[in-house]
């Protein structure tokens, strides 16, 4: 019996065009991962105007500090989480949440504290 341990890797042809110049290029890889692009939503300028919380340049709402003030905007009772300031993961997205929850003051602060976008 063979421990998985001690397998060779298994080295995949992947084939991929360079944008610049057009060329099929070939490699070989221990390792290929794929993964799509995400885009903040087209509503998010619409509700921006309607919230008065600026819009970063890829069009995600902006957050007022990102280091002193995360998930805050520049309205006050507004809280930011999840993917409406950024690609993110479920698991930080919810981290975030609980977080702005724990954080709140009042039970109408914590209520629809993350906005889906």
């Amino acid at each position: 019996m063979t421990s998985s341990k001690f397998r060779k890797p298994r080295i995949s042809l992947c084939a991929n065009e360079d944008l610049e110049t057009g060329e099929l290029k070939k490699e070989e890889v221990e390792l290929l991962v794929l993964s799509t692009g995400l885009l903040p939503s087209e509503r998010n300028e619409r509700l921006a105007k309607v919230l008065k919380i600026p819009l970063d340049k890829l069009g995600y709402f902006k957050e007022k500090d990102p280091f002193l003030a995360q998930l805050e905007t520049d309205v006050p009772g507004i809280y930011l989480c999840g993917g409406a300031t950024g690609p993110i993961d479920i698991s930080e997205s919810v981290v975030q949440a609980t977080g702005r929850e724990h954080e709140s003051d009042s039970p109408e602060e914590r209520i629809g504290a993350c906005w889906r976008t």
